[in-house]
């Protein structure tokens, strides 16, 4: 289990090398995960967690945290907007991206999360492993 976990992380790396090769200083990762139905304070803790990771690792990369919005933000916001035009803001976030993550184990009990990973693969964008 500990080699496959070890390999895993090089694989990692060696992915994020690459494309930091291929796009240079500007390589833009955007955070996919579930955030409806949980805690605020738990999902807000799995994007900054994954968020803080990438960065230490990757110096020269640029995270998009849909966490760190003013719609995720502002609960109030949120309820005045509704989640599709929600959907819709990340969606245009992603769209502006090189790479996309998923965050945690349960991203695919979020139908935005599967709808996010869903149109990343059709436009294109390449999906790293955390962990």
């Amino acid at each position: 289990m500990k080699e496959r976990l070890i390999e895993a992380r090089r694989e990692f790396d060696k992915a994020c090398d690459e494309h930091i090769a291929r796009y240079g200083m500007n390589a833009r990762v955007y955070l996919s995960g579930r955030m409806s139905g949980l805690p605020e304070f738990v999902w807000w803790h799995r994007f900054s967690m994954a968020q803080y990771e990438l960065e230490e690792k990757h110096k020269n990369v640029k995270v998009v945290n849909p966490a760190e919005t003013l719609i995720a933000n502002m609960p109030w916001l949120y309820r005045l907007l509704g989640y599709r035009f929600t959907l819709w803001y990340d969606l245009r976030l992603l769209k502006r991206c090189d790479l996309f993550t998923m965050v945690g184990d349960d991203w695919q009990q979020s139908r935005g999360a599967r709808l996010e990973r869903m149109k990343a693969r059709q436009w294109g964008i390449s999906e790293l492993k955390l962990r």
